[in-house]
């Protein structure tokens, strides 16, 4: 009875020894006191998952990732002098759901990217996947869904392009360039959610280096970050319109989209009214009052009226957001001058913010 007895306190001592430092552990994660793994033993089987997960495709992501987080768990019971570095990297982790994937074949290997993200800004679309120092960039100049081809000249004489950087704190690179007439790859965009700022889509390219070449074959890319800057662009009598700030509104009961762009010339403006519920498509800008419609200051005593063409690529209402292109004659008569020639107008714009 005494040894029973003398069992049960035992018992009670370590319960409350295991309470304590559960209490005073910061960590949240699955605890398992019966591992007899050294943090050598456990920093090789994080390494192996580890490997496992940068070799994963879509069809086994979620279970390799769980499986590297597990791993890195179990690192941490037992190697409590990098807890917060191991910490940070099954937080970054989060619940292994599939929610975005940058990955590319190249040298008989599938590479995965750590982090990716995409960002539209000076009518470029920027799509970057990074692991440790090795970075995959695209370039494109284009900032809608489409099929882009790689290394040719293109529409305005811009050429788009892919990247692979080993190590970018050197100079070496493997990138998709030629003389402007080879097809080097291409790149499909097939999704673009302005509403969630997701991205997806396709690649493929042949990378030159010093005379050498690499394939990077079924690149991929689901559901990357995406963020995006206000943009505005035009000419106005072969002058680049110089814009200080970019305003849209919603006037009319929140019916009437007022785009307002303020140039670093006081008497010069540009704006353009537009239903809110206008679709993407192909529009007429008329001397009249229908929307759409655009107007422009050209100097202190006229305001101009738009005759020509707009063209919405993309408008989120829900997201606030409009993407599009224009160009047109400002004109009034009896002014002086009686028209001003506005041309290459392009526009990215978050509004009622």
């Amino acid at each position: 009875m005494r040894a029973f007895k003398n069992a049960i306190l035992c018992f009670g001592y370590i319960l409350i020894a295991l309470y304590y430092s559960c209490e005073n552990e910061p960590y949240d994660g699955p605890l398992t006191f019966d591992t007899q793994l050294s943090c050598s033993d456990t920093s090789d089987l994080v390494d192996t998952a580890l490997n496992n997960f940068l070799d994963s495709d879509s069809s086994n992501f979620a279970d390799n990732c769980l499986a590297y987080k597990a791993a890195l768990e179990e690192q941490l019971l037992v190697c409590p002098e990098s807890f917060d570095e191991i910490s940070e990297l099954i937080n970054d982790l989060n619940n292994c759901e599939f929610s975005s994937f940058f990955q590319v074949d190249f040298d008989n290997d599938t590479y995965l990217s750590l982090s990716a993200e995409a960002h539209i800004g000076n009518g470029k679309l920027t799509i970057t996947g990074r692991r440790d120092n090795e970075d995959f960039q695209i370039i494109l100049h284009q900032t809608t869904e489409g099929t882009y081809q790689l290394g040719t000249e293109g529409f305005g004489g811009n050429i788009n392009t892919a990247s692979y950087f080993p190590d970018v704190t050197s100079n070496e690179s493997w990138v998709s360039v030629s003389d402007g007439n080879e097809i080097m790859g291409e790149v499909t965009v097939s999704y673009i959610n302005y509403s969630d700022l997701r991205i997806s889509g396709t690649f493929n390219f042949t990378g030159t280096n010093n005379n050498e070449t690499k394939a990077f074959t079924n690149g991929i890319f689901i559901n990357i970050p995406l963020t995006k800057d206000d943009e505005f662009f035009a000419l106005y009598d072969g002058e680049e319109y110089i814009d200080s700030s970019i305003l849209g509104i919603l006037i009319e009961n929140e019916m009437t989209l007022v785009i307002i762009i303020f140039s670093e010339i006081d008497s010069i403006n540009m704006d353009f009214n537009i239903d809110v519920n206008t679709p993407p498509g192909f529009y007429n800008l008329r001397l009249i009052s229908e929307l759409p419609r655009a107007g422009f200051s050209g100097n202190d005593d006229f305001y101009y009226y738009g005759n020509g063409t707009l063209t919405i690529t993309a408008h989120y209402v829900d997201a606030k957001f409009i993407l599009g292109t224009f160009e047109f004659i400002a004109e009034l008569e009896n002014a002086t001058p009686e028209s001003y020639t506005i041309t290459e107008g392009r526009f990215c714009i978050n509004y009622g913010l």
